[in-house]
């Protein structure tokens, strides 16, 4: 319903899908904000700042209900897990902060960055949460206990974003170094990612042969069923016209009785 925008003039600024027209601007950041996310029911709308808080608002009455405290730098990232149990902050203070949604008490701070971290993305089935930094690389956080489970690295510059793919099977990781790469369960080569590509195409291959064919053949089956249709009904006004035929010709024999006899 609605589409939340952050803004170098320190306030948000929420706007209606459909006629987006602006309906609302949140105030009580003191510096620019960098980032905002709805929580996955829409109850909720985060929003993190340089000015070293997030700020949650409630949706419909926009009005602000928690400012969360606690970080040193400025922050850069926000986003709600899928479930809506939990929502992460990214931060210039080198650390991800976790808070539990509903209490809004700060839960956990996962530290291992050795630079600003710009980006933080929960995975779809809300297992795992990813941050890239400043630092070239890209973290994974195992969610509930919150322990690092792998550091991804290979870009030459900052990481500037994360994100999961819908399946949850990849994360890409988009750096300054003009690359986007790809993972899986660690790093997964081009060589690797183009075999999975294949494999993929070609079940999808498969099975749209297999809906094809499975189309064809109930096409066959109505054009036999209407075949046979039509043959039936050809036969029935066959049948129908030797009646009339045989009919006529004994009515025309009768006429003939009765005048005194045929020839």
């Amino acid at each position: 319903r609605y589409l939340a925008s952050g803004s170098n003039d320190n306030t948000v600024c929420v706007w209606e899908v459909g006629s987006f027209r602006h309906i609302q601007t949140l105030t009580g950041h003191t510096d620019d904000v960098c980032a905002v996310a709805f929580s996955p029911d829409g109850k909720y709308l985060a929003s993190g700042s340089y000015d070293n808080t997030v700020r949650v608002y409630e949706v419909g009455s926009f009005r602000e209900i928690q400012t969360l405290t606690g970080h040193t730098d400025d922050v850069r990232a926000v986003a709600f897990s899928p479930d809506g149990k939990y929502l992460a902050s990214g931060n210039d203070d080198k650390a991800v902060r976790v808070f539990e949604v509903g209490s809004f008490r700060h839960i956990q701070t996962l530290t291992g960055h050795t630079s600003y971290v710009i980006a933080v993305a929960f995975s779809p089935d809300g297992r795992y949460l990813a941050s890239g930094s400043i630092d070239k690389t890209a973290r994974i956080w195992e969610v509930g206990s919150f322990r690092e489970i792998q550091t991804l690295t290979g870009h030459t510059e900052n990481v500037r974003d994360v994100a999961f793919s819908p399946n949850g099977r990849y994360l890409a990781s988009i750096s300054m170094d003009k690359i986007i790469r790809i993972w899986g369960k660690g790093i997964i080569s081009r060589q690797e990612f183009e075999e999975q590509e294949r494999h993929r195409i070609e079940a999808e291959r498969e099975a749209e042969q297999r809906r094809i064919a499975a189309q064809q053949e109930a096409e066959q089956r109505r054009a036999a069923e209407e075949a046979e249709r039509v043959r039936r009904v050809r036969e029935l006004r066959a049948h129908r016209l030797k009646n009339k035929l045989c009919l006529t010709c004994g009515a025309k024999l009768g006429f003939w009785d009765r005048l005194g006899g045929a020839e």
